[in-house]
């Protein structure tokens, strides 16, 4: 699937607020911040709930590249 297909499929409004639900994805004043695994974390929590079937996908890592291309792009 494209970026472009995967961009019909997401909820900007709501991919915002779960980004702004998880400091450690962009406050860079938390320690927790440099914590990969913690940023890891993160955004599959916002994966699964934006794709409920996340984990079965194949395309789990396209489908989080697209969401990190999607926010930086706006």
């Amino acid at each position: 699937m494209s970026t472009k297909e995967w961009e019909k499929l997401i909820d900007k409004e709501m991919l915002i607020s779960l980004v702004e639900d998880r400091p450690v994805l962009w406050d860079k004043t938390l320690e927790k911040y440099k914590d990969n695994t913690a940023s890891i974390a993160g955004w599959r929590e916002i994966c699964i709930i934006l794709m409920e079937d996340f984990e079965a996908m194949v395309q789990r890592q396209e489908f989080g590249k697209c969401l990190f291309y999607y926010l930086t792009t706006f």
